[in-house]
């Protein structure tokens, strides 16, 4: 926005700047040669006049002419002088200047407030570029080109060197070994051992985290634990350059399939959701709990770009969820809490139908595989209005997937994707969460 104030005052001087050039500069050269010309031709004529004057005034001398002839040639020779004067009045004018002397000073005046717009349109985008306080990689990147934020609202989250620390849980029967102070070596899956220094004990217990796995067994109570790595350490996770770290933290935000921020959705004086923000990333499976009326399925419905939210911004599955509604509904599945789905159309039917809208190309082959897949060749030909209500959730639940989305959104699901057959069978539906 600033970028196009200084374009558009620069503009506005250069148009000021050559309406005063208009003003203060001559006629153009073309009348200026005109004029000239015309000068020119008077001149001549005068000469003529005065040539045949004098020859007059010699034949009437020795009788050869008459009285009137030499007062007709001088009465000629006065009119070539008039016309001589004005010619030379019409060269000055087109040389002259095509404004009157309080139009060039007002529009010098105009120029002046011209240049002064354009310093300070200029000004105000050398506000724009400011430098960190602190060197270090962009952890988070929190708005992005074409959003518009209030006046001193972060942009980017830097992570600082000082910054960085490893946590990590300690077994209870070990915690006496561990003390605020104490140099650790750290290991784990896919990473370097890294070295620190202990900065923080938690001073009460916790039940193992669930996304902590080890061939032995786990402690049922373990200890939060944080710990500082050493300089040459923490210089491992800076390896990058300002740039490249910026281009991490882009990174990062791609990984990104869920990532909105300030959410607020209203239906006349009910604020069904007010200030949510939520990150889930790619290959995450995530749920949120709430009373009946908190806004579950309005966030979903925002989320899926079914329903426009009357603040907040974000994006889902890399599409903006206030501007790219359309590309974000091709690409997610979403099943309602309430069946959708056709009443007096088969199975079949309503598969087919939500293939063809999708332009699924060989889609009867990928219903009838869906079809095998999720149990359902025995109901194949029924009305999925006399389904039982698991039976319709588990159609529901096919037809979210069949288009191989990249995202699944439920809306309150009921365990209908495993019936009691299949799960004394060992059959299990968990292939739907790669997807997410």
């Amino acid at each position: 926005m600033d970028r196009a104030a200084v374009d558009q005052a620069a503009h506005l001087t250069q148009q000021a700047k050559d309406q005063l050039a208009n003003l203060q500069g001559p006629a153009k050269p073309t009348e200026i040669a005109q004029a000239e010309a015309n000068l020119n031709d008077a001149i001549a004529a005068r000469g003529k006049v005065q040539a045949d004057l004098r020859r007059n005034e010699t034949l009437l001398a020795s009788g050869s002419a008459t009285k009137q002839v030499v007062d007709q040639e001088r009465a000629d020779l006065a009119s070539a002088e008039a016309k001589i004067a004005a010619a030379e009045a019409a060269v000055k004018q087109a040389q002259a200047p095509l404004g009157r002397p309080d139009e060039i000073v007002a529009q010098a005046s105009a120029v002046e407030v011209a240049d002064a717009a354009l310093a300070q349109a200029r000004w105000r985008l050398g506000q724009r570029s400011v430098a960190s306080p602190v060197a270090g990689v962009v952890a988070d990147v929190l708005a992005r080109p074409g959003e518009t934020l209030q006046a001193g609202a972060p942009v980017v989250s830097l992570l600082p060197p000082e910054n960085i620390f490893i946590r990590f849980f300690v077994p209870e029967p070990s915690l006496a070994h561990i003390h605020p102070g104490d140099t650790v070596a750290l290991s784990c899956d896919n990473c370097r051992d890294l070295a620190g220094v202990v900065s923080f004990v938690a001073p009460r217990a916790e039940y193992t985290p669930p996304f902590i796995y080890s061939e032995s067994t786990r402690a049922k109570f373990v200890f939060l634990a944080e710990a500082r790595p050493t300089p040459d350490e923490a210089a491992l996770f800076q390896s990058r350059s300002a740039g490249d770290g910026e281009a991490a933290g882009r990174v990062a935000m791609n990984d990104l399939v869920i990532d909105v921020r300030d959410l607020r959705k209203s239906f006349g004086d009910l604020k069904v959701v007010e200030g949510l923000s939520l990150q889930v990333a790619r290959g995450e499976i995530c749920g949120f709990l709430g009373a009946n009326g908190s806004g579950k399925t309005t966030t979903i419905r925002m989320l899926c770009g079914l329903l426009e939210p009357d603040g907040g911004s974000g994006r889902c599955i890399g599409y903006d969820i206030l501007r790219q509604a359309h590309d974000i509904r091709r690409q997610v599945g979403y099943m309602t809490q309430r069946f959708s789905l056709y009443d007096d159309l088969t199975v079949f039917e309503n598969l087919d139908f939500v293939a063809a809208v999708f332009e699924m190309p060989n889609r009867r082959a990928a219903v009838a595989e869906m079809i095998d897949h999720m149990g359902l060749g025995d109901r194949r030909d029924q009305l999925a209005g006399q389904l039982s209500g698991g039976w319709k959730q588990r159609l529901a639940l096919a037809a979210c997937v069949l288009h191989e989305p990249k995202l699944l959104l439920l809306d309150e699901p009921t365990p209908a994707s495993t019936s009691r057959r299949d799960a004394s069978s060992g059959t299990s539906f968990t292939t739907w969460r790669s997807m997410v």
